[in-house]
């Protein structure tokens, strides 16, 4: 039991020293005072910095993944994390946060992350509601971090679906490295919603 006063996303992940990392949109966990992001550690709660800020009420986290080398890479709608600016995503190391480039987002405002996923090269690969990375158009709302930037994630979700309706909202990875990916979209898969992608961005058909 959290006993956070606000809202549990279902955002949780294990840290590299077993404390348990967990997100949403809350200012406290067992009356620890926290900014959205808190961690439980040796049966206690505990504070993450000054967590994660800047979307007033429309603050909160919506994914936290542990990366293959023990950083969890966080995505969600906020604009700082632990006082350093970036726009929906960040990194957390341990001890502090540290940005992904320019973040990503959208020009309407609306920046919420539906899914991340690391593969075992530590490329972060990330899709939400926002179409942009910095200047870089996200045509699919999906983009992949990678030498120190952003750049589109390699698929198209095809026509079919009105426009700005197809969204990824789940990626997961394969022991083999396969990546699979499933949501509201067309594209070249066999299945509507179903898309199997090898090497980052080849869509079988």
């Amino acid at each position: 039991q959290t006993d956070a006063v606000g809202a549990i996303r279902p955002a949780v992940a294990e840290a590299y020293d077993l404390s348990i990392i967990f997100g949403g949109g809350f200012g406290s966990a067992g009356g620890t005072p926290m900014a959205n992001i808190g961690l439980w550690r040796n049966n206690a709660f505990g504070s993450m910095s000054t967590g994660l800020l800047g979307q007033g009420a429309s603050t909160l986290v919506d994914v936290l993944v542990r990366m293959p080398d023990g950083k969890i890479a966080i995505g969600g709608n906020f604009s700082t994390v632990g006082g350093i600016f970036t726009q929906s995503v960040g990194l957390w190391n341990g001890a502090g946060y540290s940005a992904l480039g320019q973040g990503i987002g959208s020009g309407n405002g609306v920046n919420y992350t539906f899914t991340m996923a690391a593969g075992s090269d530590n490329v972060i690969y990330a899709a939400g509601a926002y179409d942009r990375a910095g200047s870089v158009i996200l045509p699919d709302g999906a983009a992949k971090y990678v030498g120190g930037a952003w750049v589109p994630f390699d698929i198209d979700l095809g026509p079919s679906l009105p426009a700005g309706t197809s969204q990824i909202a789940a990626i997961a990875f394969a022991p083999t490295g396969t990546m699979y990916i499933g949501g509201n979209f067309a594209g070249a898969a066999k299945a509507a919603s179903i898309a199997q992608v090898v090497n980052a961005g080849r869509a079988e058909a």
